[in-house]
């Protein structure tokens, strides 16, 4: 299949660091959410666990995406087991998940990541990669419409998707609200800044999904801010109201804190 976008080289294999400062996609109610255009991430300063870690193949993936996704300044952020393992959790991701600010950027990325012109005819609907005559997917209802692409990347698959859900528009969601895009950490992957979701928006994920080993991979190599945490949790407890946080989140959770 040929393709008419840019091809993408692998960065300079460099190790993938956090700076300190302060990430089909699985289920549209699990991941995404309604966001609107915020700007630039913001720098926070922030405890961050240093990595010592080896090059994968998924990092290449990740870095060559980055590297084409920030030369055409498209808005963007990192998500899913990606985005923990960045920062240095005992996690291997399956592949990259990527949330854009707007649907167009998700059709925008077909002309900036290699997109062939179409696809294997045999190949299954769950082999369904973007192409240059559909590179995107309309899927949802009303509550949730989602603009879906997905690439194959030096082997790894990327998926990129913009989902609109007003009805969070309030909440500390992972990538599901304003709030989550506004406070997107800034992370480097071979010399190339990723914007990712929170590590506290998605630990509230991941004790709503009853992932306790992962909450646990996740604290033993992370630091966390204990109120962005408490905000994060207790915004999760609109979807899941008997949400119940492990004693090891609840320790590092602030004196008095209401309802965790």
């Amino acid at each position: 299949m040929h393709s008419r976008s840019k091809n993408i080289t692998a960065p300079a294999a460099t190790s993938c660091h956090t700076v300190p400062m302060y990430g089909a996609f699985r289920s549209a109610s699990r991941l995404f959410g309604r966001d609107t255009r915020m700007g630039s991430p913001q720098r926070l300063s922030v405890p961050v666990a240093s990595l010592h870690r080896v090059d994968t193949v998924w990092m290449t993936a990740l870095a060559a995406v980055a590297q084409a996704l920030n030369e055409d300044h498209l808005d963007w952020m990192l998500l899913g087991s990606a985005a923990t393992a960045l920062r240095g959790a005992e996690i291997e991701p399956g592949d990259v998940d990527i949330a854009t600010n707007s649907a167009v950027d998700v059709t925008r990325a077909a002309t900036l990541l290699p997109t062939p012109d179409s696809r294997d005819t045999s190949d299954c609907a769950s082999d369904w990669i973007s192409t240059t005559t559909e590179p995107t997917l309309a899927l949802g209802d009303a509550d949730e419409r989602w603009t879906f692409g997905r690439w194959i990347i030096h082997g790894v698959k990327v998926e990129l998707a913009y989902i609109e859900a007003p009805t969070v528009t309030d909440l500390l969601l992972e990538t599901r609200s304003p709030r989550a895009w506004a406070e997107r950490d800034i992370l480097r992957c071979h010399g190339q800044s990723v914007p990712t979701v929170p590590i506290e928006v998605q630990l509230a994920t991941m004790i709503a999904r009853g992932q306790d080993d992962r909450v646990r991979a996740t604290l033993d190599a992370i630091d966390v801010n204990p109120e962005r945490l408490r905000r994060a949790i207790s915004d999760k407890r609109v979807e899941v109201p008997d949400l119940s946080v492990p004693d090891q989140v609840r320790k590092l959770l602030p004196q008095g804190s209401s309802g965790c």
